[in-house]
């Protein structure tokens, strides 16, 4: 299962290049993280801000996806709001059309498992999305609810090739290891490796917390950074990355 590593601006240097990227549109106004996107090799997909509470205009998002040449876009959402997400995805298609890419990323919303189910089949329907992501929001509704929809993704939309990427990682710490395992999923992203070593934790050992306020702009020292990277080489085992 393929690693987009989430960092502060000053680790992202420090991280090994997965060659699979998720790029934060609001946060593209910060021109050295900008920069580092447009010239890193891999696939490239652009989020939509929502899950971090800075949702970027639709054409804000096409203008950004063709500047940086990006693979695919985090269709706009609404975090765990099934109705509007899919009045959002529906307002995006004229530009999905407009701006033609490898694919556009669906994102099933929803709290609960019928309006996730009622979310995919209406994306599905739009018909200009190829990929379906799971975000991590989906485990307040289960710890293992997202574990268990990426099971039946292929079958609710009866088309086996579609494919699923989970959209950060939550407080199941060993989920991403079971999603390995089962081959459903393409990819995730996260910043929980990189962040808990910053506050000196190793996820081997540790209990779950969240992400620390003003993350990308966290300072580190080399004891830190011996961490950070310790932990990153255990999140990637856990995924299987690389094998």
């Amino acid at each position: 299962m393929q690693v987009a590593l989430i960092s502060p601006f000053g680790l992202m240097m420090e991280m090994p290049n997965t060659r699979y990227h998720l790029v934060l549109a609001h946060l593209l106004h910060h021109h050295p993280y900008r920069d580092f996107y447009q010239q890193i090799d891999g696939w490239k997909i652009l989020d939509n801000g929502a899950a971090e509470g800075s949702l970027v205009s639709s054409y804000e998002l096409c203008e950004y996806a063709r500047n940086l040449q990006v693979d695919e876009v985090v269709v706009p959402d609404a975090l765990m709001d099934c109705d509007k997400t899919l009045a959002l995805a529906r307002g995006f298609r004229p530009y999905a059309i407009q701006y033609p890419l490898p694919s556009y990323i669906g994102v099933v919303q929803g709290r609960t498992a019928a309006e996730l189910l009622k979310c995919l089949r209406g994306l599905y329907a739009l018909d200009y999305m190829k990929v379906f992501a799971l975000p991590r929001s989906l485990l307040q509704i289960d710890p293992i609810e997202r574990i268990w929809f990426a099971t039946k993704v292929r079958d609710i939309v009866e088309d086996p090739d579609v494919e699923i990427h989970c959209l950060g990682a939550g407080a199941n710490v060993r989920e991403p290891q079971t999603l390995a395992r089962q081959g459903y999923v393409r990819g995730m992203d996260t910043s929980y490796p990189i962040y808990m070593g910053l506050m000196g934790f190793d996820i081997k050992k540790s209990e779950y917390f969240r992400r620390p306020p003003d993350y990308f702009r966290l300072d580190y020292n080399e004891e830190q950074l011996e961490q950070v990277q310790q932990n990153v080489a255990t999140y990637l085992g856990w995924c299987d990355y690389g094998v």
